[in-house]
């Protein structure tokens, strides 16, 4: 596709106030989430940024409506369209001076058209947002809390040494959108300014479109001691060989003590499943396995006597897919569908900025069996927010990127082959907002985005370049090859 001058930020290092919640929400709380036992924060300490001294963001939901138990789960016609919003709170300690915790979280919609003809879906979504709600809120009061008991004296050199801010995202991940389910994963991922590492704590949701209903898993899985066998199998390698890699040191190899540790995990809601367009993926809250994995994906193609997954699910896998992949993980696929596991890496990479005397992100790197290729952002700006989202269909598989330099934003496909991850396409765009639902963030408006799913019709927003910019809509469709073309919208 020939390039074009397009683009647009969605909000960056920001989130949606609570209206831009409130305009999609429609459900309640549809369990707690880890840590909603402990007391509430009353008070007004936290802060959004840019803003000097505000009221805490109040958020309130109606009670959720509940979908009456359907016998058998039948098909839309349509793939759910799907919205993404953010918000940040920061606590600035008591006098308003120095940043002590930064929070960052993500929320994922129905988008309002689509939820007005798929009620159920969309209230089974905003039900299982109040998830994040209450997790989020009760965290951040409790390490609000925790800092404000703490000695000053202790305080202040942690302030000195960059032991604060202390960060805290809340990631989602949509990883299978189609006609019949909608799957994510919720992961809070935590950074320690002095011990340097990312601890992460994780959620899944896994609805049927037409119901809204969550899908049991007895419903995937036809033979659980089978199914936990394997999994146990995969991860006890898996822990063997990190555990060589980080440490040189070999801790053996027990597949029956794994799968009771998975077991305690399901048990203690220190692990979370998640359906893939092709498999199951599991994951584990970090330190279950030491340095063990985080995540282990089962995929239908591994259960060859078609024993271990029920056939409703080992047999409906989609065509053509799209599912959003986190950093730094090795996400495992069958990109060609031969029958053989790939393995897929993505991370942002960076470079040393000797005029700043920083390190800048400069590109992307990604991994693919085994071979790594970098690729540099496109104008050797400080690159920023880089997603990326798998992209399979016509038997192939591609990488589709979106990342933001200057304030503009910018899309680029690889083809994954044999040789490596392969450049197919480039344009400058961002991923579509919604402009209607922005709010007033400080002194930024900020709109939830669209999250890629239909790989015929992904919304994006052209901006020209010049002094009084033109914001016009657009739509692309990635082809099996991951080459754009233009779409009506």
């Amino acid at each position: 596709m020939k390039k074009k001058n397009l683009i647009g930020s969605f909000g960056r290092g920001l989130g949606v106030l609570a209206g831009t919640v409130l305009l999609f929400c429609m459900g309640g709380c549809e369990k707690d989430a880890p840590g909603a036992e402990r007391g509430s924060y009353e008070e007004p300490t936290q802060q959004a940024v840019l803003t000097p001294d505000p009221e805490p963001a109040v958020i309130t939901q109606p009670e959720p409506t509940v979908a009456d138990p359907e016998p058998e789960q039948t098909a839309s016609s349509e793939i759910p369209v799907l919205v993404r919003s953010e918000r940040s709170e920061n606590y600035w300690g008591e006098d308003y001076r120095d940043l002590y915790l930064a929070t960052d979280y993500q929320l994922l919609h129905v988008e309002e058209a689509y939820g007005e003809s798929h009620p159920l879906l969309r209230d089974a979504v905003e039900a299982a947002n109040e998830s994040i709600l209450i997790a989020e809120s009760e965290i951040f009061s409790d390490l609000a809390d925790e800092i404000k008991r703490q000695d000053p004296e202790d305080r202040k050199r942690d302030l000195e040494f960059g032991r604060f801010p202390e960060h805290l995202h809340w990631e989602v991940y949509t990883r299978r959108a189609d006609p019949k389910i909608l799957s994510y994963l919720i992961l809070k991922r935590s950074y320690d300014g002095i011990a340097e590492y990312e601890t992460q704590t994780c959620m899944a949701h896994n609805f049927y479109v037409e119901s809204g209903q969550e899908i049991g898993f007895s419903e995937v899985v036809a033979d659980e001691d089978a199914f936990y066998e394997l999994l146990a199998e995969k991860t006890a390698k898996q822990s063997q060989e990190e555990m060589l890699s980080a440490y040189q040191i070999d801790r053996g190899y027990d597949p029956e003590a794994t799968k009771q540790e998975i077991l305690k995990c399901m048990k203690e809601d220190t692990g979370c499943w998640v359906l893939d367009p092709q498999g199951i993926t599991f994951c584990f809250d970090s330190f279950i396995f030491v340095t063990g994995p985080e995540k282990v994906t089962v995929l239908f193609s591994e259960d060859t006597e078609g024993t271990i997954f029920t056939d409703a699910f080992r047999t409906d896998i989609p065509e053509d897919w799209i599912m959003q992949l986190p950093q730094f993980w090795e996400h495992t696929f069958d990109a060609d569908d031969d029958g053989v596991a790939d393995k897929l890496e993505f991370y942002e990479s960076s470079d040393y900025d000797a005029s700043a005397d920083r390190f800048a992100v400069s590109g992307v790197s990604i991994g693919f069996d085994g071979k790594y290729e970098k690729f540099p952002c496109t104008e050797g700006a400080d690159a920023y927010d880089y997603r990326a989202y798998l992209v399979h269909r016509g038997g192939k598989s591609s990488l589709l990127v979106s990342h933001m330099e200057y304030d503009y934003g910018y899309l680029d496909s690889y083809n994954l082959v044999a040789g490596g991850a392969r450049q197919a396409d480039a344009v400058e765009a961002s991923i579509a907002w919604l402009e209607e639902a922005a709010q007033i963030w400080g002194e930024e408006k900020i709109s939830p985005s669209y999250v890629p799913a239909d790989p015929d019709r992904i919304p994006i927003l052209y901006l020209e370049h010049a002094e009084n910019p033109a914001i016009t809509e657009g739509m692309l469709g990635i082809g099996s090859d991951g080459s754009f073309t233009e779409k009506t919208p």
